[in-house]
């Protein structure tokens, strides 16, 4: 496979949503959510269900972008900004195909202030 390291070791994961962990975990409620999953954002943000965070940083990567804005949207969220800004001249290692954007829930105008700030 061209590009792949021989010398890394392959292993499988179990995976699981946020619901059973904040249901197994005994959480009510979670109030920060950030995601940074080397392109695996959407997947992550699709399961999502009835726990909503009222703050979610989303690493959305340009091939993703309309897909995870769309969700975002459905699910009751706003998108407050482009948190990390990034740019060739701030940012000279920056691979030009990603930005942090905050989200909030759309009624928590605490959180979309809060976010603002930042």
């Amino acid at each position: 496979m061209a590009g792949r390291n021989e010398h890394a070791g392959l292993e499988s994961v179990s995976v699981t949503t946020l619901d059973k962990v904040l249901h197994d975990s005994g959480f009510k409620q979670l109030d920060l959510l950030i995601l940074d999953l080397e392109g695996m954002e959407l997947a992550a943000l699709r399961g999502l269900g009835k726990h909503r965070p009222r703050i979610i940083i989303v690493e959305t990567r340009s091939t993703d972008a309309l897909a995870i804005s769309d969700l975002m949207l459905n699910m009751g969220y706003v998108c407050v900004g482009n948190l990390s800004k990034f740019n060739p001249i701030d940012s000279p290692n920056w691979t030009k195909d990603h930005q942090d954007f905050g989200w909030c829930k759309h009624d928590d105008i605490d959180a979309i202030q809060e976010l603002a700030n930042l």
